[in-house]
């Protein structure tokens, strides 16, 4: 999965849950100025754990400071994740 189908997942994910369509989000954008508490901050990452089939560590859950750091994270672990396939196969 590419890093741009990644980003519009997660962002779509946020505008849904704020309810704003007009895409306002950006990869710079951070948690806080979306308007999301802790809470909501972790939910969405529990979402983005779901929605690509990772594990991030309980000790990861509070080192997202934006969208992009977060999309970063899950593209790194899905590139790694491909590349431990490759070795075995």
């Amino acid at each position: 999965m590419t890093k741009e189908e990644i980003t519009k997942k997660i962002i779509s994910k946020i505008n849904n849950k704020i309810g704003d369509p007009t895409g306002q989000i950006s990869l710079d954008s951070t948690f806080e100025s979306v308007g999301f508490d802790s809470l909501d901050s972790i939910e969405i990452i529990v979402d983005a754990e779901d929605e690509f089939n990772i594990r991030i560590p309980d000790n990861r859950l509070t080192m997202f400071p934006t969208v992009g750091v977060l999309v970063d994270y899950v593209h790194t672990t899905l590139k790694g994740r491909s590349k431990n396939r490759n070795l075995f196969n």
